[in-house]
């Protein structure tokens, strides 16, 4: 949005009206990582969790859901941290140098809702990470089970 508005474009509330088109899904399953995928990659080597939030949520000091911190064994990234201040992605190599992750790993980035994590994947993507999904149901779905790991402390 902000960027969209500091190039000088319009915001409306007036609806548009577009040509009717079909739309054919194809869906990519292993870009979408479920609860039982993140679960098991908590103690596994070849998967690294992504948490996409501000430290302070990643820390446990912030929160907006139902308990604080970040999925057990996660790293954090923050996905506002891949912005310039317009709103526009960092340059391919600034970005680089916040993703010295394994390139053989299965990654899989989450946030509250899936969000910015979707950014995140995208910005890996983007640097030739192969092997990157999205947990769609981020930390809305994980800390509403209590037996789900959190943790809280300082980023890795």
């Amino acid at each position: 949005l902000t960027a969209w508005t500091s190039a000088g474009n319009k915001l409306s509330l007036e609806p548009v009206t577009r040509p009717i088109k079909v739309l054919t899904p194809k869906p990519r399953h292993k870009l979408i990582a479920a609860h039982d995928e993140v679960l098991s990659g908590i103690n596994d080597d070849a998967v690294i969790l992504v948490d996409t939030l501000p430290e302070a949520f990643y820390r446990g000091e912030m929160s907006i859901y139902p308990r604080a911190g970040h999925i057990a064994g996660a790293v954090n990234i923050d996905g506002l941290s891949l912005l310039d201040k317009k709103g526009h992605l960092l340059p391919q190599d600034e970005l680089a140098t916040k993703h010295e992750l394994d390139r053989n790993a299965r990654i899989i980035t989450y946030c509250g809702g899936g969000i910015v994590a979707s950014t995140e994947a995208f910005v890996l993507t983007r640097l030739g990470f192969n092997n990157v999904a999205v947990y769609m149901a981020s930390l809305e779905e994980w800390t509403a089970n209590p037996n789900n790991p959190m943790e809280t402390g300082e980023a890795r």
